[in-house]
Order: structure tokens, then C-alpha cells, then sequence
């Protein structure tokens, strides 16, 4: 049984995201023209240019790993496999796998449990009246020895949670423990 759960597209925060980019881009032509100015700057100009553009330059960095972990969840697709002889859940974008958790043997797989999301309250002493407890989203959890598959509300609705972990129940021949 091979299962692959597409990329969540675009969404609002990417628009976002890709909007913020573009607007931080024109600064950034400004900063491009002021590293080119420091060659032909006195030795007073060039301190203070370079003073200025290291907070831009810090700026850049970041921007650019945070645009790079958002284009690879618009890309990524996990793949979740599962044949006679292991258990593997991977990460890949456009077809190449950036990222494999440990596979198990199949006959290791032991437990199928399906959570509902649900808030778990907190017995905090007074002085802490705000902090209700923990939310724990819906998912699926797959049991092979001590690790742990999960399939998160993240990847698909509630309905689709449902439908999946009757099929894993046929397929594996395991009882679901609900949580």
C-alpha cells in the first residue's frame, strides 16, 4: 500500500508571504547600488555604508531561508508506504526525497490509533488562571515497535482521517484504538 499526500498549495499566508518578498526585493536594489557605491566611497562613507547595510544583509539571510522552507512545503509531497516487507513515511519535492524517517518491518507494526482532536485541561495551581490545557489535533498513528507514523490533519481533513484508518484496519488486520 502506497499512500501520497499531495502539497497543501497556496494559501493566504503564502500570498502573504510572496507579497512581503516582492516589497522586500526594492529595498534590497537599494542595498545592491550601495555595496557597488562603497568601491568608489572615502574611507568615512564606506564605514558608515557598510554599518548600514548589515542589518540588511542579516535581513536578506533570513528572508531567503524562510522563502525556501515555504516554497519546499508547496512543493513537498509525503508518501507513506507500506508493503510485506517495511513501514516508511518520506518527505519529497518534485519526485526526489529530502527526507526519510527510519523504516521498520512490517511484522513490527503493532498498533493503529486514531486521535480526535480534543483539548486536554490542566489542573495549574490559581496562579496561573489563563493556561487551559493542551489542543491535540486530529491524526493517525501507526505503531511499528517504538516508532511512530503520523498522519496529521495537516496533510488531510477529518473525513479523509476517517476513511484512511478503516482502510489501514482492512489492510493491517489491526483494531483502532480511538483516543
Amino acid at each position: 500500500m502506497e499512500i501520497i499526500f499531495p502539497s497543501p498549495g497556496f494559501s493566504k499566508a503564502y500570498v502573504a508571504l510572496i507579497t512581503f518578498g516582492v516589497m522586500f526585493l526594492i529595498p534590497s536594489i537599494v542595498l545592491v547600488a550601495i555595496l557597488f557605491g562603497i568601491y568608489w566611497a572615502d574611507l568615512s562613507s564606506k564605514i558608515v555604508l557598510v554599518l548600514f547595510s548589515i542589518p540588511w544583509g542579516i535581513f536578506a539571510i533570513a528572508m531567503f531561508f524562510i522563502f525556501a522552507n515555504y516554497i519546499g512545503k508547496i512543493l513537498a509531497n509525503t508518501r507513506l508506504e507500506i508493503n510485506q516487507q517495511k513501514i516508511s513515511l518520506s518527505q519529497e519535492i518534485l519526485g526526489v526525497r529530502i527526507y526519510e524517517q527510519n523504516s521498520n518491518p512490517r511484522q513490527d507494526i503493532n498498533k493503529l490509533e486514531r486521535i480526535k482532536r480534543h483539548i486536554k485541561l490542566s489542573s495549574l495551581p490559581d496562579y496561573a488562571p489563563d493556561y487551559l490545557g493542551s489542543i491535540y489535533e486530529s491524526e493517525i498513528i501507526i505503531w511499528a515497535g517504538e516508532s511512530k507514523y503520523r498522519i496529521s490533519i495537516s496533510l488531510v481533513s477529518e473525513h479523509e482521517l476517517d476513511w484512511l484508518v478503516t482502510e489501514l484496519n482492512d489492510w493491517l488486520g489491526l483494531p483502532i484504538d480511538q483516543a
